[in-house]
């Protein structure tokens, strides 16, 4: 079960802070971060139904190669087309993707 509010608030706070003036690659990354703990969070207690440990914790930081993916598409739209938060929608389907598959087949794959 993916919640699917978690992206909007990962595009939501990088647009907020971008309008605040601050450079899309800090916003993307406080807005990637804070994707990032609601995630390991609602993974571990809704999606996996797992105990938490710091192992858990741990392994779950392999999922900062998302980090990656993000940036790498935002500095894309940026590049091309002047406007870095259209590269996040172009991320979130990588993101989703990839941190489930390595959320499943490693980060909890002793949990369930």
């Amino acid at each position: 079960m993916r919640i699917l509010t978690l992206p909007v608030i990962d595009v939501e706070l990088m647009q907020f802070l971008m309008l605040r003036d601050i450079s899309y690659a800090i916003s993307a990354t406080i807005g990637f971060a804070v994707g990032l703990i609601l995630n390991f969070f609602l993974h571990t207690h809704l999606t996996f139904k797992a105990v938490y440990s710091i192992g858990t914790l741990i392994r779950f930081i392999v999922v900062l190669i998302n980090y990656l993916l993000m940036v790498f598409s935002v500095a894309l739209s940026n590049f091309l087309i002047d406007a870095p938060i259209l590269g996040r929608p172009l991320s979130l389907s990588l993101k989703a993707a990839n941190g489930f598959l390595l959320s499943k087949s490693w980060v909890y794959k002793n949990e369930i």
